[in-house]
């Protein structure tokens, strides 16, 4: 029975195609990765102008199991071709060839690779791999060795004086151990701690290093945040003409100074950014308002958005900006010789602790791929002779997971290609990248997503440049989970957070819309039980009893009412810590959001915290995200009437659990800044319509 012709999309058609330079193909989950991959190695084994040896391909996979899944669907793709065309004698060759193709992990690889050039590399041949209790055992007996003889370097021993003030070595001996299995990462480890040296060296302002650029970005980005409280402070100002008149103009003058810092960010030197703090933090008095601010909604809420505007500015002072320029570089030349004994340290853990193991008989992977390195490129990264015989076997090279690579086995695929890089194909997704704490670098990915440019919709074939294509379209969810994922993700992911913008090329689209909806539903739970009790006890609430409520189960849904075009968050802070049945709550609408005010009982006061634009059936109230004690839920209808479960106009909380749906970055530091108490996440349920 013949196979139905599959329809690719126009990227995937791409990614199966294209030819001539190397490629970067951003695949979602559910775009038909796999498929595509498998596609385009049996397009090249069947080319018709330039067909290549199935054991001509090298491709890297992440697991062993991934390696035989792709064996064997390489090998059905060909059977189907060969059913096609059964005559075709160099097809049936191909088949067999395929059996003796490279298709494995980078681990596998590196380990066969150095077997088989043992000799070039002054290593026993019948090495084994170490297991971890040996590797644990000889890093230990090693840091004892290099601590003992790094004591007797003056700058060493000032250098642990700084770090471990107690009567142990510990931190000295994590930092030791840290810095190196960070470099083991890195290709030659030997340079990548030398330029750590020399930029501690350098007389370089502080604003041209990598420490003050990284400094001066984060006091960008909490500047900007502060615009964005007094911008929203001015529109609900705006709203109230008394409110307007006493705070607008202050809050007008405030976003000016705060401009200017921008600035002076942007093109100005390291001892012009705290000059321009200082005026900043010169906050005008704002005007009265009748009956006091704490009488005006608008005014209230305006004047809370400047307070917490305050407070950030007041942190710049002591969390980033500490000194001026001359007090940075006096502690840099301090330093510089203390960071050259830890380097020197490094240094003789790694020879020692290889010296070690090769007396054992034992390597681990990451030395079978410094090996690998070394036998392919010289420490001048040009190409030995084995390189260019073993680079000229691949005809291709094909790289499954490549979010989860790492700089050094970056530098491996780039060897084993062609000198131009132009039969590299490289594949993953930076979304699913997790294995950050095995070394893995998505700055990798991320780095050749952002330098090389789109595949053009018309290229020719081959096309020699580097290009990425973006495989977005998802054939495994129904409409209304896809776009329940692009809502959480547009919320939650930025470069700061996931390493890529939630935007275009990975935001995802629904590839197979059919009759089916669907629906979502989002769990949220916490990492153990000590969450639940951390964020109990604010104001006297008994921590087992809220434990206890939040564990049973038998809250009610706050909201019930299908239809629901928006949700409202808010946080209520209580004196006395206990809402009763039938405290209700106003509601009134504030810069497109809701105010919500204590109308009777314990509720005093409310803390806006977000709006979620989707259309919610239910959020159940049991065991939810926390903060503080208690909230509530409050949400419109599709004809802007407000619904809770006391009717429109006001709502009535019917249990004791706290709810919060914290949307960004932003608004959890705010919360946090007025309400110290650390957030626990508990279980929150969306179900869209």
């Amino acid at each position: 029975m013949a196979e139905a012709k599959i329809q690719f999309t126009p990227a995937q058609a791409a990614a199966i195609q294209a030819r001539g330079g190397s490629l970067l193909v951003s695949a979602a989950a559910g775009s038909r990765k796999t498929r595509v991959l498998v596609e385009r190695v049996a397009g090249l084994i069947t080319d018709p102008d330039h067909p290549v040896d199935a054991d001509s391909l090298l491709i890297m996979t992440f697991t062993n199991a991934a390696a035989a899944k792709l064996r064997a669907d390489i090998t059905k793709r060909l059977a189907a071709e060969i059913r096609q065309h059964p005559q075709d004698v160099r097809l049936r060759r191909q088949q067999m060839r395929l059996q003796r193709a490279s298709i494995g992990t980078v681990d596998a690889f590196c380990l066969h690779f150095v077997q088989q050039n043992f000799s070039a590399l002054d290593v026993p041949p019948d090495f084994t791999i170490a297991d971890d209790a040996t590797l644990v055992r000889l890093q230990q007996e090693t840091l004892s060795t290099v601590l003992e003889q790094a004591y007797t370097d003056p700058d060493f021993c000032a250098f642990a004086d700084l770090y471990d003030r107690g009567r142990t070595d510990d931190t000295t001996g994590r930092a030791v151990q840290e810095l190196y299995h960070f470099t083991q990462a890195l290709p030659h480890p030997a340079q990548a701690l030398q330029r750590f040296v020399e930029m501690w060296q350098s007389d370089a302002p502080p604003e041209k290093t990598q420490w003050g650029q990284a400094v001066l970005r984060e006091t960008s980005a909490r500047i900007k945040g502060v615009l964005r409280l007094l911008r929203t402070a001015q529109k609900i100002a705006a709203k109230d003409p008394a409110a307007d008149k006493a705070l607008t103009a202050v809050l007008m003058d405030d976003e000016d100074r705060m401009l200017l810092v921008l600035d002076r960010l942007d093109h100005g030197a390291w001892d012009t950014v705290p000059e321009a703090l200082d005026n900043a933090d010169n906050w005008r008095r704002a005007g009265r308002v009748p009956g006091g601010i704490a009488s005006n909604i608008a005014a209230m809420s305006a004047n809370m958005l400047r307070d917490r505007a305050k407070k950030q500015i007041a942190t710049l002072r002591t969390d980033f900006l500490l000194c001026p320029a001359a007090d940075y570089q006096a502690d840099r030349r301090r330093a510089a010789p203390l960071v050259a004994a830890l380097v020197r340290a490094v240094e003789q853990y790694r020879r020692t602790l290889l010296e070690a193991k090769l007396a054992e008989k034992v390597l681990d992977y990451a030395d079978l791929e410094h090996m690998t390195l070394e036998l392919l490129l010289t420490p001048e990264h040009e190409r030995t002779s084995l390189c260019r015989t073993v680079s000229a076997r691949y005809s291709a090279v094909l790289v499954d997971e490549y979010q989860d690579t790492n700089a050094l086995q970056d530098a491996i695929y780039f060897a084993l290609a062609a000198p131009d890089a132009s039969n590299l194909f490289f594949v993953g997704d930076i979304k699913q990248s997790i294995y950050r704490f095995r070394q893995a670098d998505p700055s990798v990915f991320v780095g050749k997503q952002t330098a090389w440019q789109p595949y053009p919709a018309d290229a020719p074939v081959p096309y020699p440049e580097p290009a990425t294509i973006a495989l977005d379209a998802n054939f495994r969810s129904a409409p209304q989970v896809v776009e329940g994922i692009n809502f959480l993700f547009e919320r939650l992911m930025s470069p700061e957070l996931g390493d890529t913008a939630y935007g275009d090329g990975q935001r995802l689209v629904c590839g197979a819309p059919g009759a089916y909806e669907g629906s979502v539903e989002a769990h949220f739970l916490p990492d153990d039980a000590a969450d639940v009790l951390a964020c109990s006890d604010l104001s006297g609430v008994c921590a087992a009893k809220n434990a206890a409520a939040l564990a049973s189960g038998n809250a009610a849904d706050v909201i019930t009412r299908v239809g629901v075009s928006h949700v409202a968050v808010v946080v209520a802070v209580l004196d006395n810590g206990s809402i009763q049945p039938g405290d209700t709550a106003e509601i009134r609408d504030i810069n497109d959001g809701f105010l919500v005010q204590g109308k009777r009982g314990n509720i005093k006061r409310f803390f806006l915290v977000g709006l979620l634009d989707r259309d919610i059936i239910r959020i159940n109230a049991h065991a939810v995200f926390a903060l503080a004690e208690h909230a509530a839920v409050l949400a419109r209808d599709a004809a802007g009437a407000v619904v809770g479960r006391n009717g429109a106009g006001s709502f009535t909380l019917a249990h004791e659990s706290a709810l919060l749906v914290q949307p960004d970055d932003a608004a959890r530091r705010g919360l946090r800044e007025n309400i110290p108490v650390k957030t626990a996440i508990f279980d929150l349920s969306l179900i869209h319509i």
